[in-house]
């Protein structure tokens, strides 16, 4: 799972040869208000599995859906969001730290500041799925939609996994 996850989802940053985080589905991250606050300037050539533009509500659907999930055990990392630590609580709320500005910025507010924010996106558990995707859980093969360079064709649980190179990957 930890090496197929990655080359079907893809994250708005990433750890780089150099060992440092760098955007990646994002095309550029700045930090405001020392690190409390940070805009993302999305990829305008990045397309899901299923030919949708990624884009900035795309973001805002996958932490959303991130934070309600109790089964994810990572969702921890996005707490310091503004308005997160509610929807941890009780699964209810808005995200109002996280704000889509147009089809390709999104800012997020934090409680405080937190420098490494940016690195916390760069985990697995954080990768952008196309808004109003549901839980893959029950069914790997059909709706399985990221953004990353293969696409999954099969899946049978604790049996098979098939992916297939994704002929539309914009390439990094």
């Amino acid at each position: 799972q930890a090496n197929v996850i990655p080359t079907v989802f893809e994250t708005l940053t990433r750890e780089n040869e150099a060992a440092q985080i760098a955007p990646f589905l994002a095309a550029r991250v700045e930090a405001l208000d020392q690190g409390r606050r940070f805009r993302f300037r999305l990829r305008e050539d990045v397309r899901f599995h299923d030919g949708r533009p990624l884009t900035a509500r795309d973001v805002r659907w996958s932490f959303l859906r991130m934070l309600k999930s109790r089964a994810n055990e990572n969702r921890w990392l996005l707490s310091s969001i503004v308005g997160a630590r509610q929807l941890l609580e009780d699964g209810q709320g808005e995200l109002e730290g996280l704000r889509v500005e147009s089809d390709h910025d999104v800012s997020v507010e934090l409680q405080k500041a937190v420098s490494v924010f940016p690195a916390l996106l760069a985990h697995p558990s954080t990768a952008i799925v196309p808004e109003g995707a549901d839980a893959f859980e029950s069914n790997w093969s059909n709706g399985v939609v990221g953004t990353g360079p293969f696409r999954v064709t099969h899946f049978a649980p604790g049996a098979r996994l098939e992916l297939e190179a994704n002929p539309g990957y914009w390439r990094p």
